[in-house]
């Protein structure tokens, strides 16, 4: 997948790099969700592993409060909010 994504992008096709991605394909190599949800597939996948995320919100302009809700969400799920 990788050639076929990278020869996709050098045609500046990007609707036809995001046709190859699914649902599936999407969730295994991002987190998405809600914040709730986010917080709590963050603390599933990395919580043994790091102690520091770092939130990327391609695309499309996130309010402040989103991202103060995202990250109390983390804080709560991983027992470390104070």
């Amino acid at each position: 997948m990788q050639v076929e994504l990278n020869a996709l992008s050098k045609q500046g096709d990007w609707a036809g790099m995001a046709s190859k991605i699914d649902e599936d394909l999407l969730r295994t190599i991002a987190v998405v969700g809600t914040p709730s949800e986010v917080a709590t597939e963050i603390v599933r996948r990395f919580g043994h592993q790091a102690d520091r995320v770092c939130l990327y919100f391609p695309g499309y302009p996130i309010s402040d409060g989103c991202i103060a809700q995202t990250i109390t969400a983390i804080k709560t799920a991983s027992g470390r909010l104070s």
